[in-house]
């Protein structure tokens, strides 16, 4: 082997050790700091355990979004749909989407527009949690779908018309 060879292969087996593929993971012994990055890889909180199956669905549907981004994005399009529709019509969407209000009050809690004035606004809250407008509009995607069939089609007319 050349000297330039080794010098290769030590470098990828120091890669594969810092990634976690090869050696034994050494525990973290302080915590991740909440700002970031990590902030997105968090935990849910447990107000937000009736939303699993939507959030769930978001991040089957939507590549690289993490659970704590995919709160947010839903809780922030359905704090759009809140703001635009009439209090009737969202309740049904609510019903349909278990856990969406609780979606809306943590998203608000994380400083989302409490009544953003259209689509960009959400969209560029959501960019700052490293969510990108084509991952906003994914995640509109999904949401219409989850209550399409639960609601008259008018009021999934109108949730669809309030997120864009």
């Amino acid at each position: 082997m050349t000297s330039r060879s080794i010098a290769a292969f030590v470098l990828s087996i120091a890669v594969l050790q810092g990634s976690g593929c090869g050696g034994k993971s050494q525990p973290s012994s302080s915590p991740a700091p909440s700002t970031g990055a990590a902030a997105s890889t968090s935990a849910l909180p447990s107000a937000l355990s009736a939303a699993g199956p939507i959030i769930g669905a978001i991040t089957s549907a939507v590549p690289g979004l993490s659970q704590v981004q995919a709160a947010l994005g839903a809780g922030s399009l359905l704090g759009l749909a809140k703001a635009k529709m009439p209090a009737g019509q969202f309740s049904q969407i609510a019903s349909a989407i278990p856990g969406a209000n609780a979606l809306v009050s943590e998203a608000a809690k994380k400083g989302a527009p409490s009544a953003p004035s259209g689509l960009s606004s959400v969209t560029d809250f959501l960019s700052k949690s490293g969510i990108s407008a084509g991952q906003v509009s994914q995640l509109a995607g999904v949401l219409t779908n989850a209550v399409s069939g639960k609601v008259p089609a008018d009021v999934a007319s109108a949730f669809a018309a309030a997120l864009m």
